[in-house]
C-alpha cells in the first residue's frame, strides 16, 4: 500500500448521497492507491465517517467490527440503505413516468434511465425505454411523428430530441410574430392621426367644413354637379355667407 494516499473521499451521508455510489467511489479509492486486500477493511472504517462505524456496529453485533470482511461490511451496508424492492413495484413506478410539464426530454430520459435500474428488464431495457419515451412524451405532436415510424431506441430519442428543438424554434417565431404585427398596426394608426391633424385647420373646399380630408365625389344637392357639397356650390347664394363665417371663428381663435 502506498504511503500517501491519493484523493480524498470523505465521510458517507446519508441524506446528500447513495451508498452504491459512495462505495463505488471506494473501490476506485483503493485501486488508485493499490491497497492490497488485507488492508481494505481497515481503510473502509477509517473513510466512512464515526456516524456509520457506529451504525455498522450495531448492525454487526455481537461480532465486531473489525473482525468482519470488507466484503461482508459492503453487503451490510448496501443492505440496509438499499433493501431489497418489489420488481413490481419498480416497473409500476416506470411504467407510470411521463414527462413532466417544464421537463425536457432529455431530462425526462435520463429519469427514465434511473427508475429502470431497479426493474430488472435484461435485455428489454433498450424497448423499454424507448417505449416509456414515447409513451411519456407530453408532447402530442412529437409523440404521434415516433408512432409513425418503427426504429431502436437510440433512434427514437434522436428524433425526439430533433422534434423538441424544432417545436422550441416554432414557438420563439410564432411568440415575436405578434409583436411585428403590432407595430405595423401601430404605424398604421399614428399615420391616420397624423393624417387627421394634417387636415384638422384646412377648410374643405366640398363642404367648408374644418379637420377633415376632401370628398371629390360629393354631389351637389343644389346643382347636381360633383365635387362639393350644396354649402359651397357657386350657385348657392349664401356660399359667401358660410365662407365669412368661417373667417370670424379663424381670427376669434
Amino acid at each position: 500500500m502506498t504511503t500517501f494516499m491519493i484523493g480524498s473521499l470523505g465521510p458517507f451521508d446519508e441524506t446528500k448521497g447513495d451508498i452504491n455510489g459512495y462505495l463505488l467511489r471506494l473501490e476506485h479509492y483503493l485501486k488508485v492507491n493499490d491497497v492490497e486486500s488485507i488492508y481494505r477493511l481497515f481503510v473502509l472504517l477509517a473513510t466512512v465517517g464515526p456516524e456509520l462505524v457506529s451504525l455498522l456496529q450495531d448492525l454487526c453485533s455481537p461480532v465486531e467490527v473489525d473482525e468482519t470482511s470488507y466484503q461482508e461490511l459492503t453487503d451490510i451496508q448496501v443492505n440496509h440503505f438499499k433493501p431489497a424492492r418489489l420488481i413490481i413495484d419498480e416497473r409500476f413506478k416506470f411504467n407510470t413516468r411521463v414527462q413532466q410539464q417544464e421537463e425536457s426530454i432529455s431530462e425526462f430520459v435520463v429519469a427514465l434511465n434511473h427508475l429502470a435500474k431497479r426493474c430488472n428488464f435484461g435485455t428489454f431495457l433498450k424497448d423499454a425505454l424507448r417505449d416509456r419515451l414515447v409513451c411519456g412524451i407530453n408532447d402530442s405532436h412529437i409523440q404521434q411523428r415516433l408512432r409513425n415510424a418503427e426504429s431502436n431506441c437510440d433512434e427514437t430519442l434522436k428524433k425526439a430530441l430533433m422534434l423538441e428543438e424544432a417545436s422550441k424554434n416554432a414557438n420563439i417565431f410564432s411568440a415575436s410574430e405578434p409583436t411585428f404585427v403590432n407595430k405595423i398596426q401601430a404605424n398604421k394608426n399614428a399615420s391616420k392621426f397624423n393624417d387627421y391633424n394634417k387636415y384638422e385647420s384646412v377648410q374643405c373646399t366640398v363642404c367648408s367644413k374644418m379637420g377633415h380630408s376632401r370628398y371629390a365625389v360629393i354631389k351637389c344637392n343644389l346643382c347636381s354637379q360633383k365635387g362639393h357639397l350644396r354649402s359651397m356650390c357657386p350657385k348657392n347664394p349664401k356660399k359667401n355667407h358660410y365662407k365669412s363665417d368661417i373667417h370670424m371663428v379663424t381670427e376669434e381663435v
